[in-house]
C-alpha cells in the first residue's frame, strides 16, 4: 500500500511539474493586450464565424468577444485568405510594442 501511494506521489508532483511551466508567455502579450487591443484573424466560416458591419458574429465571435473582455480588451477583426493570415503570423510580424 505505500509503495502505490509513493508512486501516486510522484505521479501527481512530476504532473504539476510538467503542467506549471506550459504555457508560457515570455514576451508579455497577454499583459500587453490587457485594457488593450486583441487583434484577431479571421476567415468566414458561417455558421461558426459570421463576417458583419460591426464585427463578427457567431459562436466563435462570442466566444473571442468574451475572452477579450475578461482581459478588459476590444476586439479588432482582421478578415483575410489563411494564406494571408499565415503570413502575418511568421515570427517576424508576431511582435508587440507598445502605442502600436
Amino acid at each position: 500500500m505505500k509503495a502505490w501511494l509513493l508512486c501516486g506521489a510522484v505521479a501527481v508532483s512530476a504532473w504539476y511539474g510538467a503542467v506549471e511551466r506550459f504555457p508560457r508567455d515570455p514576451e508579455g502579450t497577454l499583459q500587453a493586450v490587457r485594457g488593450a487591443v486583441l487583434e484577431v484573424g479571421a476567415i468566414e466560416a458561417p455558421p461558426w464565424l459570421v463576417r458583419t458591419d460591426d464585427g463578427a458574429s457567431g459562436p466563435e465571435a462570442r466566444l473571442i468577444e468574451a475572452f477579450a473582455q475578461s482581459l478588459g480588451a476590444r476586439v479588432h477583426w482582421r478578415w483575410a485568405s489563411e494564406s494571408r493570415l499565415f503570413e502575418a503570423a511568421a515570427p517576424s510580424a508576431c511582435t508587440s510594442s507598445p502605442g502600436a
